[in-house]
C-alpha cells in the first residue's frame, strides 16, 4: 500500500493518538468493556482523495461493537450496518460525485465508505440507542483528544449525525477552540471546513450549493 500526501504521518500519529485513548479508557473508564478505535477507514482511499474533498463523519458511539471501527468498515461491515451507514455513503457521493442517488447497493456502499474517516464522540461501546447524556458526559471527558483527532485529519467537510446533539458538541465544545487556535499556537488550521447536519446537507445537495 503506497500512501502519499502526508497519509503515512497521520496514521503514525492516529495510532499514537489511539493507544493513548485506550490507555485513558483502562484506566479512567473501567465500566466499558470495549474501546473502539476509530478514523481513517482506507488510509489508500484517504491519500488519493482530490484537494477539498476530505470527509470526516462524525457519530455518537457504536452499537455494542467489540473493536476497531475503522476496521469493522474496511472489511464490509455487517449484514446490518447499511442501516446506519447507506445514508453516509450517499452523503459521500454526493460530494465527491454531484449526485444524490436514491439507491446505494452493497457494492457502492463498501466502496464508499473506505473514502472517508469516521470517528465517534465516545469510544466506548454503546447500545443500540445512544444516551445524549451519557455520550456527552464522555465526549466532554475526552474532549481534548477528540480536537486533537479533528485536527488531525484536516477535513474538508464534516458530516454529523445524532439529529444535532453531535454538531452542537462540535460547535461548542470542539470546532470553536480548533478554528479559533487556543489549543496550539502553532496548529496549521484548514479553515475552509465545513459542518452539515444530515438535512442540511442533503438540502444543499439538491439545490447544486452543496460545495
Amino acid at each position: 500500500m503506497e500512501l502519499i500526501n502526508g497519509v503515512s504521518d497521520i496514521l503514525n500519529e492516529e495510532q499514537i493518538l489511539m493507544s493513548e485513548w485506550e490507555k485513558r479508557c483502562k484506566e479512567c473508564h473501567i465500566e466499558y468493556s470495549y474501546f473502539n478505535q476509530d478514523g481513517i477507514v482506507s488510509y489508500e482511499k484517504w491519500s488519493q482523495l482530490p484537494e477539498g474533498k476530505h470527509i470526516l463523519v462524525i457519530l455518537k458511539e457504536t452499537d455494542a461493537l467489540e473493536g476497531s471501527l475503522a476496521e469493522f468498515l474496511r472489511n464490509g461491515g455487517s449484514d446490518t450496518y447499511y442501516r446506519t451507514w447507506n445514508n453516509v455513503a450517499r452523503w459521500t457521493r454526493m460530494i465527491l460525485d454531484g449526485i444524490y442517488l436514491e439507491r446505494v447497493d452493497r457494492e457502492l456502499l463498501d466502496n464508499s465508505i473506505k473514502e472517508i474517516a469516521a470517528i465517534n464522540l465516545k469510544k466506548y461501546a454503546g447500545g443500540a440507542r445512544a444516551n445524549n447524556r451519557e455520550v456527552k458526559k464522555i465526549a466532554l471527558e475526552d474532549v481534548d483528544l477528540l480536537r486533537q483527532q479533528v485536527r488531525l485529519y484536516q477535513p474538508d467537510i464534516i458530516l454529523t449525525g445524532g439529529w444535532g446533539m453531535v454538531s452542537d458538541f462540535l460547535h461548542d465544545h470542539v470546532w470553536k477552540k480548533i478554528v479559533h487556535g487556543t489549543i496550539h499556537e502553532n496548529v496549521k488550521i484548514v479553515n475552509g471546513s465545513r459542518i452539515y447536519g444530515i438535512s442540511g446537507l442533503i438540502k444543499c445537495a439538491r439545490g447544486n450549493q452543496l460545495l
